[in-house]
C-alpha cells in the first residue's frame, strides 16, 4: 500500500494524506518505523481484555471513537484512488520485533477457524 501512495503521489506536500490509516490498540511497540510516522488512531487507551470492561463507561467512549474512526475511514473509501492493474499485492510490513502470539484478548475473533 505503501508503494501505491508514492506512485500516486500521496505524502507530498501537494497531497499530505495517505492510502494507510493505521489503528494502534496497544503500545505500537511492534508497528514498523515507517508505520509510526503515518497517521493512525489511538485505541489503547480502551485495550481492556475484561469482559466487564463492556460494561463500564468507559466502553461507551471506546464505541464512540470506534463509530468517530468508521466514518472517517468510510470518507478516505469514497476518496481512494481506483484500481490499477500495475498495483501489486504484497504481504504485509513485519517489523524487525516479533509480537508476542497471544495479546490475552479472547472472542470469537481470537479463534481460529
Amino acid at each position: 500500500m505503501l508503494e501505491r501512495e508514492q506512485k500516486l503521489g500521496f505524502r507530498s506536500a501537494a497531497n499530505p494524506g495517505g492510502l494507510v490509516f493505521a489503528v494502534k490498540f496497544n503500545d505500537g511497540r511492534y508497528f514498523p518505523e515507517v508505520v509510526r510516522v503515518i497517521e493512525h488512531r489511538d485505541f489503547s487507551e480502551w485495550a481492556y481484555t475484561a469482559a466487564s470492561f463492556r460494561q463500564s463507561l468507559k466502553f461507551l467512549e471506546f464505541q464512540t471513537e470506534v463509530r468517530s474512526f468508521a466514518e472517517k475511514l468510510a470518507e478516505r473509501l469514497e476518496n481512494a484512488p481506483p484500481w490499477q492493474d500495475d498495483f501489486r499485492s504484497r504481504p504485509p510490513l513485519r517489523s524487525a520485533a516479533t509480537p508476542p502470539r497471544s495479546l490475552g484478548c479472547s472472542g470469537p475473533w481470537t479463534q481460529r477457524r
